[in-house]
C-alpha cells in the first residue's frame, strides 16, 4: 500500500509531464515495471527501517506476475522469521468479510507472540 504515497512527484522538474513520468517509472517497484530483485531489496530495506513484525501481502486474483512472486518474496524474507498473510483478491468487494476476518486472525497471532 506504501507504494502509492513513496517517491513523490520532483517538483523541480521543468516539464510535469516528464516529472510524472519518471515517477510513475521509478516509484516504488511494482512486478510490472521493476525486477524482481529491486522488489525484493526494497522490501528487505522496509522491514529494516520500519522494524516489521509481521507481513500482508496481497494480490489480485488472477495476476500472474504478483502470483508467481509469492514463493520468491516468502523466501527472501524467510531470514527475518517474520509472520506472513497472503491475501488473494478479486477487482470487486466480494469476500471482503473473509478478508477481513483473516486479517483480525493475524493480527491475533501477531499480539500474541
Amino acid at each position: 500500500g506504501s507504494r502509492y504515497f513513496w517517491d513523490l512527484v520532483d517538483e523541480e522538474e521543468k516539464d510535469p509531464l516528464v516529472a510524472l513520468g519518471r515517477r510513475y517509472l521509478r516509484h516504488s517497484p511494482c512486478a510490472r515495471i521493476q525486477p524482481l530483485d529491486n522488489r525484493i531489496n526494497h522490501l528487505r530495506e522496509m522491514i529494516k527501517v520500519f522494524s516489521v513484525e509481521g507481513i500482508i501481502m496481497q494480490y489480485l486474483k488472477f495476476c500472474d506476475l504478483y502470483g508467481a512472486d509469492l514463493p520468491l518474496l516468502k523466501r527472501a524474507v524467510k531470514d527475518f522469521n517474520i509472520p506472513i498473510l497472503c491475501l488473494d483478491r478479486e477487482y470487486g468487494v466480494g469476500g471482503a468479510g473473509q478478508m477481513k476476518t483473516r486479517v483480525q486472525a493475524f493480527f491475533e497471532v501477531l499480539e500474541a507472540s
